[in-house]
């Protein structure tokens, strides 16, 4: 067994040869993920926000995790590799439009993360 690349204490890409045990076959490459590594990540769409909107997304169960933020540049807006730590991971998403006129109301919308990625359809109300 060689350690090609260590990676730290938790992980590392190991080659094991076939000469060095007959229970692998020639040429396995394993990595392991480490305790704060995502399990996945995938693309979040964001359809029919109004441009300049400020957007935040977090895991919904817990809300110290974000997972990304930014500004709307354009419709649609593509969000690349968005993590997720779970499989059955729901995503939150909040985004408002405050920062000059014409001003939008508070948005939000949850759905469980895919590593195909998913598209959030926003709605949003004008704020008079």
């Amino acid at each position: 067994m060689t350690n090609i690349f260590p990676f730290g204490p938790w992980a590392s890409l190991v080659s094991v040869d076939s000469s060095e045990s007959a229970d692998y076959a020639s040429g396995v490459v394993a990595i392991a993920r480490g305790p704060n590594d995502p399990a996945f990540v995938g693309d979040v769409t964001i359809r029919g926000a109004v441009v300049g909107s400020r957007w935040w997304m977090a895991d919904d169960s817990d809300h110290s995790k974000v997972l990304s933020t930014g500004v709307i540049a354009s419709d649609p807006e593509v969000v690349p590799s968005v993590p997720s730590y779970s499989s059955g991971m729901v995503i939150l998403l909040r985004l408002r439009k405050a920062s000059s006129a014409p001003y939008y109301k508070p948005f939000e919308a949850k759905q469980p993360h895919s590593s195909t990625g998913i598209t959030f359809y926003v709605a949003q109300e004008l704020d008079q």
